[in-house]
C-alpha cells in the first residue's frame, strides 16, 4: 500500500465503494478510512472489523479516538491530528493497546487529499507488533538483566579477591599467633618439666632445690597469665568480659604489685622506682584483679623491654575528679613511629627482632587497654624514642570508699600469712590423682585433716559418715559431676559449706556451682594461700550463719 496522499475526492470515494474494496478489503493488515480534523470514521476494511470485534455500520460516523480509546492515550490522535496538519506520511511504531490481552500496534497514516492537493482525510493501517514488542522487551530485560548479572560478577570477584586477601592474611595471623604460642608455652613448660626432673635426682642441695621450687613456681606463673590474657582477650572480642565492683584496699595491691615488679627488675638488674605523689584512697570501689592485670601487664611490659637503666612507676590521685594515673617511664628499647601502629593490636610487636629478642604473645598492651576501657579508663602512650625508652600512661576512674592516707615513696610489703586450719576436717572430692595429692599436702601443712571421695557418687556416700567441717568439691568428675553431686547433698539436709573446684573460670559454670549449693568458687590452678583464705572465710560466714540461726552469741567455727 503507497504511503502518498492519495489524490481523489473523499466524497467520490465514499461514493464509490468498489475502489475502496480494490484498494484495501482484500488487504491483510486492518485498514480505516478517517475523513476530517476530527477524524470521523467513514471506511473500514473487514481486517480492521475482526481486529477491533464490531460491525462496520457501528464504526462508520464515530471518531476515531472514539471507536479506539487506547489510541488517544498511546500518542495515535496526536500522530493523526500531525499528519493532517501537515500532510506528511508517518508511523508509530509498536503502541501499547490493551484488550482482551496486551497487544502492541504499529500505525501507519498518510494523507488523502483532493484535486487541489488539500488534505480531506487519513488512511490509517494497523499493523500488529506484539511479537516484535514482546521480543524487543525481553531482548532489553536479557540485556539488562547480563549487564546486572555482569556487575554482580564483578562486584562478587572484587569481594572475592578481598575475601581472598583477608583470608591471607588470617592465615598469616593465625600461623604466626600458633607460632608465637607454641614459643611462650614450651618455654615455662620446658622450665616445668626440667626443674621437675631436677628435683628428682639424689644428692641436691637444699639450696639446689630450692631454687629449683621456685623457677618452676614462677614458670607455672607465667603459664597460668598467658592463659588467663588469651582467655580475657576472647572474652573482650565476643563483648562477654566481666567485671566486678567491689571494695577493695588499694595500699595492698599496689604493694603486692611492686613487690612482683621489683623482683622481675632486680633479676634483669635494672633500677625499679615506685614513687607515689600525695595521697591515696585507703579503699576504693573497683575490679581488683582487673586493675591489677592492667597495672602488671604494661609495667612488666617496660621492664620485659628495658634491657639496662631504669623503670620508674609514678603513681597519683586526682581528688577532685577521681582518677587514679600511674605513669610508667622506662629507658628500654623504645618504639618508632611506624611501630607505634601496631602497638595496641593482639599478636602484635613492633617488629619481628622485637619478638625475637624479648619473645612474649603481643597480648598485654592490647589487653590491658581494653580492660582499662571497660574500667571506664585507657591506656595510652605518651612519648618514646626508638633506642631511648617510652611513657606510658594508665588512667583509671576509682570511687574513693575510705579515707585518704599518705604514702612513702616506697611501699612496705607486708609478709604473707597462711591461715591455720587446725582440726578442721575435710572431705576433698577430686579424681586426680595429683591434684589429690597436691590439695591434700596444701591441707596437711594448715593443720587440716583430709579424707578424699574419688567421685561425685563417692563423695554423696561419705558425706553423712562423719562430721565434716567443709567440702572441697570439683566440678567435672566421672560418674557424678560435683555440681550434681551437690544437689543430691543439699536435697538431702547436708548444711556443710562446700566449696566447688573447677578449671572452667566461665560465668556461666560459677553460677551453675552457686546455683547447685555450693557456697563458694575456686578456679583451678589454685595456689595454696587461695585455698586457705577461702576456706578460712567460708568456715567464719558459714559459723556467723550459724550463730544467727541458733541466736547464739559465739559457736567457734572450728573444732578444738
Amino acid at each position: 500500500m503507497s504511503s502518498h496522499p492519495i489524490s481523489f475526492s473523499l466524497e467520490n470515494m465514499f461514493k464509490f465503494p468498489a475502489l475502496c474494496r480494490h484498494m484495501s478489503e482484500k488487504a491483510p493488515h486492518p485498514m480505516v478510512a478517517v475523513e476530517g480534523a476530527s477524524h470521523f470514521v467513514r471506511y473500514t476494511n473487514p481486517a480492521f472489523c475482526a481486529l477491533i470485534g464490531q460491525e462496520a455500520s457501528d464504526i462508520r460516523g464515530r471518531s476515531f479516538s472514539e471507536v479506539i480509546p487506547e489510541g488517544a492515550s498511546n500518542g495515535c490522535r496526536s500522530l493523526l491530528d500531525q499528519v493532517y496538519q501537515t500532510g506528511v506520511s508517518a508511523v508509530l511504531a509498536e503502541q501499547l493497546h490493551k484488550a482482551a490481552a496486551v497487544e502492541y500496534w504499529t500505525y501507519s497514516v498518510w494523507a488523502i487529499v483532493d484535486a487541489d492537493e488539500q488534505t480531506t482525510g487519513l488512511m490509517i493501517q494497523i499493523t500488529d507488533a506484539t511479537e516484535t514488542a514482546l521480543f524487543r522487551q525481553r531482548s532489553t530485560e536479557m540485556n539488562q538483566s547480563l549487564i546486572v548479572t555482569s556487575m554482580r560478577q564483578h562486584e562478587l570477584s572484587e569481594i572475592t579477591e578481598k575475601l581472598n586477601a583477608d583470608l591471607h592474611t588470617s592465615n598469616q595471623i593465625k600461623n604466626q599467633f600458633l607460632a608465637t604460642m607454641s614459643h611462650e608455652i614450651r618455654t615455662p613448660l620446658t622450665a616445668l618439666m626440667g626443674f621437675s626432673e631436677l628435683l628428682g635426682l639424689p644428692d641436691q642441695t637444699a639450696v639446689d632445690r630450692e631454687r629449683y621450687a621456685e623457677r618452676i613456681k614462677r614458670n607455672g606463673q607465667l603459664l597460668l597469665r598467658l592463659i588467663d590474657d588469651i582467655l580475657d582477650l576472647a572474652k573482650v572480642e565476643a563483648g562477654k568480659l566481666e567485671i566486678a565492683w567491689i571494695d577493695m584496699n588499694l595500699p595492698e595491691l599496689f604493694s603486692d604489685i611492686e613487690m612482683v615488679m621489683r623482683h622481675w627488675a632486680e633479676a634483669k638488674a635494672i633500677e625499679f622506682s615506685w614513687i607515689l605523689k600525695g595521697s591515696l584512697p585507703e579503699l576504693i570501689r573497683c575490679d581488683p584483679s582487673r586493675l591489677k592485670q592492667i597495672l602488671t601487664n604494661v609495667i612488666g611490659n617496660a621492664i620485659k623491654f628495658t634491657e639496662a637503666g631504669k623503670v620508674d612507676v609514678i603513681v597519683s590521685v586526682d581528688h577532685a575528679s577521681q582518677v587514679l594515673c600511674v605513669r610508667v617511664q622506662d629507658t628500654g628499647v623504645g618504639i618508632s613511629p611506624d611501630q607505634s601502629a601496631r602497638l595496641f593490636q593482639p599478636f602484635m610487636q613492633g617488629d619481628s627482632a622485637t619478638t625475637r629478642n624479648f619473645g612474649g604473645t603481643g597480648l598485654g598492651l592490647d589487653l590491658a587497654r581494653h580492660l582499662a576501657q571497660a574500667l571506664g579508663g585507657d591506656v595510652c602512650m605518651i612519648e618514646s624514642t626508638s633506642g631511648a625508652g617510652s611513657l606510658f600512661e594508665i588512667t583509671i576512674p576509682i570511687v574513693a570508699v575510705k579515707c585518704h592516707v599518705l604514702l612513702t615513696e616506697r611501699l612496705n610489703t607486708v609478709p604473707v600469712k597462711y591461715p591455720k586450719l587446725d582440726h578442721v576436717h575435710v572431705l576433698l572430692v577430686e579424681d586426680a590423682p595429683d591434684n589429690q595429692f597436691l590439695i591434700t599436702k596444701y591441707l596437711n601443712v594448715a593443720g587440716a585433716t583430709v579424707d578424699l571421695a574419688n567421685n561425685g557418687e563417692e563423695a554423696v556416700a561419705m558425706a553423712f559418715l562423719d562430721d565434716y567441717d567443709i567440702v572441697l568439691m570439683d566440678v567435672q568428675m566421672p560418674k557424678l559431676d560435683g555440681c550434681d553431686a551437690t544437689q543430691q547433698l543439699r536435697a538431702r539436709d547436708f548444711k556443710t559449706p562446700i566449696i566447688a573446684l573447677s578449671a572452667h573460670a566461665m560465668r556461666s559454670e560459677i553460677q551453675r556451682c552457686f546455683e547447685s549449693g555450693c557456697n563458694a568458687y575456686l578456679s583451678k590452678p589454685v595456689s595454696r594461700l587461695q585455698l586457705l583464705q577461702v576456706i578460712e572465710e567460708t568456715l567464719a560466714t558459714h559459723a556467723k550463719s550459724s550463730r544467727e540461726r541458733n541466736g547464739l552469741q559465739d559457736v567457734p567455727h572450728l573444732r578444738h
